[in-house]
C-alpha cells in the first residue's frame, strides 16, 4: 500500500506554492527559523494569520506549524521537503487506517463474523482505495492543508489505541493504550480544531462494536453518559470556535456573502457534492473552486429539499440498522459526524475538498465489504469471480490515474487558476489569483491587468475583501510603474469598498508620499497608529513622512520606536541611519547603516546610502572599503540602475547621485589598476 500510494504521488514533489500556502508558510516570519532553541519553537505555537497580521499572542495550529517551521530550517522554501512530510503523513494515516479497520473486526459485535484472510483484505482494500482517491489531493498536495491531514492522522491513531486499549485484557497495558488515546487526541487538536469531534467518534465505537444496544440497563446508563460528552464537546466547541461569545462567532457572516440560514440549506447540497465525487471518482469533477449558487429556501433551488432529505435519511437509517449493519451505519456516521463543525454552522467558505479526508476515512469500507461479498458468493463460479476482480483492479487503476491527473494541475500557479477558470468561469477569484501570478511571477502587467478587470464583473466569495483586494493589485501595478497618481485612484477604491483595509492605506500612504502630498500621508498614518500604536511598519512609515518633513528629530524618535518592537527591523536601521547622516551624525548613521546591511547583505540602497555617508562624513577609508564592498557584490550596471532607480523611487530622502557616481567611478579606476598599472579585471563584476 504504502508503495501504491508512493507511485502515484510521484509527480508532486515539485509542486509549487499556491494560495494560502503564502500568507501561511511562505510570507510567515515566525515560521522562518535559523536556530533551534525554546524561544524560536515557542513563537512557531502562535503563527497565526488574521486579516493582513500576524498574530504573536494568539496559539493556531501549533503542532502543525511547528512542522512547517522545521521544514523551514531544513529546507526553506524548496517545496520538495514539505511535500515528503506530507506524503509521508497520508502514507502512515493509510496504515492506521488500515490497522483500525482490522481491529473492528476484533470486537464483539464481529470477532465471529470474518476469518482472517477476508479481514485483512477488506482493510487493506478499504484503506487503499481511500489512500488513492483523487479527492484526498487537496489534503496531500495542497502544502498548508498538511493540517487536515495531520490532524486526521493523530485522529485515526487515537481511535486505534482506544480499540486496541478497549480488547486489551491486561489492566496496565489497557490503561497505557487509552493514555496513547487521549495523547493523539491532544495532538489532533494541535493540528487542527475540526477533531474536537473525537469524543463522539468513540462513543460512537462504543455503541456500534461493543454496546448491547438491546440491554436496558446499557440503554440508560448511555442515557447519561451521551447527554454528558455532547454537552461537553459543545462547550469545547463554544470555547474554541466561537471564542465564547455567539454574538462574535455571529460577526464572523458579516464579511460573508450568505447569512447563516442560507449556509445551513446551502451545505447538505454540498456535502451531496462530496459524497458524489467520492463515489464517482474523477479528475475533471474535482476543484479548488465551486460555484455554488446559495439556497434561500427549501425550494430555492429544488434541489435543496431532496438533498435535506436525503442526508436525513441516510442518518436515519443508519442508526436504526446499526446493530445488523454496523461496519455500513458506523461508515456513514461518522462521515456526517465529522462534516458537522466545517459543513455547518461556522462562518467557513462554503466548500473545499479537502474537508473529506478525516470524513472520508471509514467511507470504502462498505465497498470493500461488498467486493469481499461478492467473491464469496460464487465460490464455484470463477467467471464471476474473476470479472469481480477484473473490475475492482481496473477501479483502483482508474482512480490511480485520476489522482495522478488531479495532481498534475498542483505543478504550478498557472495551471492551478486555469483549472479552476475552466470548472468555475463565473468567479472572480481564480480570475484574480491568475493575474496576481502574471504579475508578480512573470512580470506580464498587461495580462495581469486585463484578468483583473475581468474580475471585477464577475462574482466574489466575500463581501468586501477581495474585490478590494483587487483594487488594491491594480495599484500595485500602477505604482510600479510610477504611475502614481493611477494607483491613488485605485487604493481610494479599494478603501472604499472596504474601509478597514490597512493593506491598501499604506499603499496609498506611500504613493502620497511619492507624490510629495505628506500631509495626506501623515493623517493615514495617525490613523493607522491609533489602531495599532506599536505597529512597527506604521511607526516606521511615520517616521518617513516627518523625515521628508524636515522633522528629523521627530522621525528619529518614531524609527527608535520601530527597533524596539523589532529589533530585526532593516528597514528602520537603514532610516534611522539616513536619518542620522541627515543630521550631521555620520559616526551614529554609519553604525546603524551598517547593522541594516549586516541583516539585508544584498540590499543595494542600504550599500549606496553607506557610501553617501562616507563622503559627507569626509572619512576617506570607510568610502574606499564600501565602495570596494559594491563593486566586489554587484555588476556595473546593477549600480547604475540602481542609482537611477533610487533617485525617483526611493522615498526616503533622494541620493546625491552625482556625488556618488563620481566616487564609484574613480573607484572603478582605482581597482582596475594598482600603482604599478598592472590590470586587475577580476576586482569587479562585469558580467
Amino acid at each position: 500500500m504504502p508503495l501504491v500510494i508512493l507511485i502515484i504521488y510521484g509527480n508532486t514533489f515539485n509542486a509549487s506554492w499556491h494560495f494560502d500556502d503564502y500568507h501561511n508558510i511562505v510570507d510567515n516570519p515566525r515560521l522562518h527559523l535559523k536556530l533551534l532553541n525554546t524561544d524560536t519553537l515557542l513563537q512557531t505555537f502562535c503563527a497565526s494569520y488574521d486579516h493582513g497580521y500576524y498574530n504573536s499572542q494568539k496559539i493556531y495550529r501549533p503542532l502543525t506549524n511547528l512542522t512547517f517551521a522545521l521544514n523551514w530550517l531544513v529546507g526553506q522554501d524548496h517545496v520538495a521537503g514539505y511535500h515528503i512530510v506530507n506524503l509521508m503523513i497520508h502514507i502512515m494515516t493509510a496504515i492506521f487506517l488500515f490497522l483500525t479497520i482490522s481491529s473492528l473486526f476484533k470486537t464483539p459485535h464481529l470477532k465471529d463474523t470474518y476469518n482472517g484472510g477476508n479481514v485483512y483484505f477488506i482493510a487493506l482494500l478499504a484503506a487503499v482505495l481511500w489512500g488513492i482517491h483523487p479527492i484526498q489531493t487537496q489534503a496531500v498536495t495542497y502544502i498548508v492543508q498538511r493540517a487536515a491531514s495531520m490532524a486526521a492522522l493523530f485522529y485515526i491513531m487515537g481511535l486505534f489505541f482506544y480499540l486496541t486499549g478497549r480488547l486489551e485484557t491486561h489492566k496496565v497495558k489497557s490503561f497505557l493504550y487509552f493514555g496513547a488515546c487521549l495523547l493523539f487526541f491532544s495532538l489532533a487538536l494541535a493540528s487542527k480544531q475540526n477533531t474536537a469531534t473525537f469524543p463522539i467518534a468513540l462513543l460512537l465505537l462504543e455503541l456500534t462494536f461493543f454496546q448491547d444496544l438491546s440491554n436496558k440497563k446499557t440503554i440508560k446508563r448511555l442515557g447519561i453518559i451521551i447527554p454528558v460528552i455532547g454537552i461537553v464537546v459543545i462547550g469545547f466547541g463554544i470555547a474554541v470556535f466561537m471564542k465564547g461569545n455567539w454574538v462574535t462567532f455571529l460577526q464572523g457572516y458579516t464579511t460573508r456573502p450568505f447569512s447563516l440560514m442560507e449556509r445551513l440549506l446551502t451545505e447538505p447540497r454540498i456535502v451531496v457534492m462530496y459524497l458524489s465525487q467520492l463515489f464517482l471518482p474523477s479528475a475533471s469533477r474535482l476543484s479548488f473552486l465551486h460555484d455554488i449558487g446559495l439556497s434561500t429556501s427549501l425550494v430555492n433551488p429544488l434541489s435543496t429539499l431532496p438533498a435535506v432529505l436525503f442526508i436525513f435519511l441516510l442518518i436515519l437509517l443508519a442508526f436504526l440498522y446499526i446493530r445488523k449493519y454496523p461496519l455500513f451505519s458506523f461508515a456513514a456516521i461518522f462521515f456526517f459526524l465529522n462534516h458537522i463543525i466545517e459543513s455547518s454552522i461556522i462562518p467557513l467558505e462554503l466548500v473545499y475538498e479537502h474537508r473529506n479526508y478525516l470524513p472520508s476515512l471509514f467511507l470504502f469500507l462498505p465497498v470493500a465489504l461488498l467486493i469481499q461479498k461478492g467473491i464469496d458468493r460464487y465460490p464455484d463460479r470463477p467467471l464471476v469471480k474473476y470479472l469481480i476482480i477484473i473490475v475492482m483492479t481496473w477501479g483502483i487503476t482508474y482512480m490511480g490515474i485520476e489522482t495522478c491527473k488531479r495532481n498534475h494541475v498542483f505543478k504550478n500557479e498557472k495551471l492551478f487558476w486555469e483549472d479552476a477558470i475552466h470548472k468555475a468561469p463565473a468567479l472572480a477569484r481564480p480570475y484574480h489569483n491568475l493575474a496576481l501570478y502574471h504579475y508578480s511571477r512573470e512580470g506580464n502587467n498587461q495580462m495581469a491587468f486585463h484578468l483583473y478587470n475581468v474580475a471585477l464583473t464577475l462574482k466574489y466569495p466575500e463581501r468586501n475583501d477581495l474585490k478590494a483586494n483587487t483594487f488594491n493589485n491594480m495599484g500595485n501595478i500602477f505604482s510600479n510603474q510610477n504611475m502614481f497618481d493611477e494607483a491613488i485612484a485605485m487604493y481610494r477604491e479599494a478603501i472604499a469598498i472596504y474601509p478597514e483595509y490597512n493593506t491598501a492605506k499604506v499603499n496609498l500612504m506611500i504613493n502620497d508620499m511619492y507624490v510629495n502630498k505628506f500631509d495626506e500621508a501623515s493623517l493615514i498614518a495617525d490613523e493607522l497608529l491609533k489602531k495599532r500604536p506599536g505597529n512597527k511598519t506604521y511607526l516606521d512609515l511615520k517616521g518617513l513622512i516627518l523625515l521628508r518633513q524636515n522633522q528629523i528629530d521627530e522621525a528619529i524618535s518614531f524609527f527608535k520606536q520601530a527597533l524596539l518592537k523589532d529589533s530585526g527591523f532593516k528597514k528602520s536601521f537603514a532610516n534611522l541611519g539616513t536619518a542620522l547622516s541627515l543630521k550631521g551624525e555620520y559616526r551614529q548613521a554609519d553604525f546603524f547603516l551598517n547593522r541594516a546591511l549586516l541583516l539585508a547583505p544584498d540590499d543595494m540602497a542600504i550599500h549606496l546610502r553607506r557610501i553617501e555617508n562616507s563622503i559627507l562624513a569626509n572619512h576617506e577609508k570607510n568610502r574606499n572599503r564600501y565602495i570596494k564592498e559594491l563593486l566586489e557584490t554587484f555588476t556595473l550596471q546593477q549600480i547604475m540602475n540602481s542609482i537611477a532607480v533610487e533617485e525617483t523611487n526611493d522615498i526616503i530622502y533622494p541620493l546625491k547621485k552625482d556625488m556618488l557616481l563620481l566616487s564609484i567611478k574613480n573607484a572603478v579606476s582605482m581597482y582596475f589598476y594598482d600603482v604599478s598599472g598592472k590590470g586587475r579585471p577580476d576586482a569587479i563584476k562585469t558580467d
